[in-house]
């Protein structure tokens, strides 16, 4: 008992008393750990504090014969739960939506006339508005649409007369669709005329509609002779509604064509699609289609709705100035939100991991359904001009040098008719911006054809803007498309470390005796000494200000964080191997610095583990093959390789177990400088540090 007291005095008074000396001046002071640790105090208390208060979306309501519609403000981007509307205290209709609204949500329910309903929005957190609404004094009645193209106008239900407007392109047959839609009120049996100015010439008239006698001034209902090869005449530039000129022209003002029909259901939408050419040169001002039904039910209610379509045209180069594509995202949801979380422009997929062999042993393949899309992308389209233009937006997943489509990123044939693209039907507002989203589909051919073909590879997206009821093309462009699959060479590599940090876990304590026969007491003591100072000058400050350095600086915070946690630590640990240099030391001070880490501050997880055991190999390795070679600038060639061998091993673990995906660029810049540069400057400066430390200890 005395000898080793007597031993223990000797060692405080000989070398490793006047290192611990040295060391005890060069610890983090009381001041600085207090400032560390009230920081991360501030930091928390940041963090759990609640967030802002989210603004409250505006909406309004209007009634359709099937029930009613909300309609959102564009600014709001206000995550909503559900929406629901009561007739007093009871349950009409609900719809749960449960994430971003869309700008005009439908609730479908049998409504009555003058009756007052409350809708209710209910936000994902639990914040309820409401809005009480009286319906329409009358019941649903009938109404006339006219469309150019087809869809691009929706009539007031009971508004009695109605005024659109439509830009057409010049030089291009156009389909208009005439709609008539009935109400709520059955039987019921209606006449449509239709008036055509004859500037727009009819090259396609369906059967069903009758040429009414033609009229000019001064002529009353049933004078003329009507004549189906009869050209069409103009409607008079600049004239009003009614107006004549005070003369007959020699050419008819315009066509009155007539159709009739009875609608015997709820709600029943009658149409008729006519093929027009619009002239290459400007429609005269005023140009319009005027179109009148009368309604009449078997009781002899008698009610007629009217519907004037303003039409101005525009050459193709004026529309192209006006549109934009601003921004194409993807991954977004259906929605058009986009994911941040996701790899942008890709599509990841998880591919057997035998390929062929597993179906050889009857591994099952994953289903899919081939009808739900893989993703959507959003195109968000700007109209600067003042009218409304109504397009077609199309995406073509093709490759990059033949441009061929890809069959297995086509949609299904059941859903665009085989035409390998997505499409999608758009009013562009005027002075506005629209986000259209587009699915994209994705089959994986090793499914299709039984093949170890998986599609991963670079693709592109064709994307087009067509004017709608046209060929014409007014915007194109192209973007990335890239499927992911699980990086194989990323899980050899965490393979290979898993097994190396086993293998080396199991030498150690399978002949820990051995090993640590190597040291003497005073190594092991000094030892323990460096890997406490590398814990509390490097473990300690990286976290406790790694996040906040990330936060601040994001992707490059590892120039600021690797002066610590590279040039600081390989700074102390060749100062140490200065002082013994026997192989081993690294192993141990690793082990030290691991522990406590794990202790103080929870960072002793599997990852943890991996990366160290892999990190010391290396530089065992390193260290044996310089162990003789007494230059400075050999050992930071060999220990700045080392550690860069070492962070790419900690990029392919981060990749195969927390499916991160790193951009080549941002890999070779952490290899050089976090990884090369930075080590071999702290080797450097630990030479050194190492002599000082040897004058010291002697």
């Amino acid at each position: 008992m005395n000898s080793g007291i007597q031993k223990f005095r000797e060692l405080r008074n000989g070398r490793i008393g006047k290192l611990v000396d040295f060391y005890s001046l060069s610890f983090p002071s009381l001041r600085f750990l207090t400032f560390c640790l009230l920081l991360l105090a501030s930091l928390f208390y940041v963090g759990c504090s609640p967030k802002g208060e989210q603004p409250t979306p505006s909406w309004n309501i209007t009634f359709f014969p099937l029930g009613a519609k909300i309609h959102f403000d564009t600014n709001d981007e206000v995550p909503i739960q559900r929406i629901r509307a009561f007739d007093r205290d009871t349950l009409v209709a609900q719809l749960d939506i449960g994430g971003y609204a869309r700008r005009t949500e439908s609730l479908y329910f049998r409504w009555e006339k003058r009756r007052m309903y409350r809708f209710e929005v209910t936000r994902n957190h639990g914040e309820l508005t409401a809005q009480t609404v009286q319906a329409p004094q009358s019941d649903p009645r009938g109404s006339i649409d006219i469309a150019i193209p087809y869809g691009t106008v929706g009539a007031e239900f009971n508004a009695p007369s109605q005024t659109a407007k439509s830009l057409v392109l010049q030089g291009s047959e156009m389909t208009a669709t005439v709609l008539v839609r009935n109400g709520l009120v059955v039987p019921v049996n209606f006449r449509v005329e239709l008036r055509i100015p004859s500037v727009i010439q009819v090259s396609q008239l369906p059967s069903i509609w009758n040429l009414t006698p033609l009229r000019g001034k001064g002529e009353k209902e049933g004078e003329g002779t009507p004549s189906v090869s009869a050209p069409l005449s103009p409607l008079l530039a600049g004239e009003g509604p009614g107006e004549r000129s005070g003369k007959r022209q020699a050419e008819i003002e315009e066509t009155t064509l007539v159709a009739s029909g009875k609608l015997t259901v709820e709600s029943e939408v009658w149409y008729s699609q006519l093929r027009l050419k619009i002239p290459d040169n400007a429609l005269p001002a005023s140009t319009r289609i005027e179109g009148h039904a009368i309604f009449e039910s078997p009781s002899g209610d008698r009610w007629e709705r009217t519907i004037s379509l303003f039409l101005s045209s525009s050459p193709i180069d004026d529309i192209k100035k006006q549109l934009s594509i601003e921004k194409v995202l993807m991954p977004t949801d259906v929605a058009g939100v986009f994911d941040p979380r996701q790899r942008p422009d890709a599509i990841s997929y998880s591919r057997p991991l035998f390929g062929g062999f597993g179906r050889w042993l009857g591994v099952k393949s994953h289903q899919i359904n081939y009808f739900q899309p893989a993703t959507y992308q959003t195109v968000r389209l700007r109209n600067r001009g003042q009218d409304t233009i109504h397009v077609i937006v199309t995406s073509m997943n093709r490759a990059l040098k033949s441009g061929e489509a890809i069959p297995f990123l086509a949609p299904p044939d059941a859903i665009n008719a085989g035409t390998n693209r997505t499409l999608a039907f758009v009013s562009l507002a005027g002075e506005s911006t629209t986000d259209v989203p587009l699915p994209i589909y994705f089959s994986p051919p090793h499914l299709r054809d039984f093949s170890d073909l998986t599609g991963a590879g670079r693709y592109e997206r064709a994307i087009e803007v067509k004017i709608w009821g046209s060929n014409a093309t007014v915007l194109d462009a192209t973007y990335p498309l890239l499927i992911v699959t699980p990086n194989r060479h990323a899980l050899f590599v965490t393979g290979i470390m898993f097994v190396s940090t086993s293998l080396g876990l199991f030498f150690l304590i399978g002949f820990r005796q051995r090993f640590f026969s190597r040291f003497t007491t005073k190594q092991l003591i000094l030892i323990a000494l460096f890997g406490a100072t590398i814990f509390v000058l490097v473990s300690v400050p990286s976290t406790l200000l790694a996040n906040l350095i990330s936060a601040l600086l994001g992707p490059i915070a590892f120039l600021i964080t690797g002066l610590i946690n590279e040039m600081l630590y390989y700074a102390l640990l060749t100062s140490l191997l200065m002082l013994i240099r026997r192989s081993g030391v690294i192993t141990l001070v690793s082990a030290v610095r691991l522990l406590l880490g794990g202790i103080m501050l929870g960072l002793l997880t599997p990852i943890a583990l991996l990366y160290t055991g892999t990190t010391v190999l290396l530089l065992e390795a390193g260290f044996w093959l310089t162990r003789k070679v007494s230059h400075v600038l050999i050992w930071a060639l060999v220990f700045g390789i080392c550690d860069a061998l070492a962070v790419y091993a900690d990029f392919q673990l981060s990749i195969t177990l927390y499916r991160l995906f790193y951009a080549d660029w941002y890999i070779l810049t952490r290899l050089l400088v976090d990884g090369f540069a930075y080590t071999f400057v702290g080797v450097l400066l630990g030479k050194r540090l190492g002599k000082g430390l040897s004058r010291v200890a002697e």
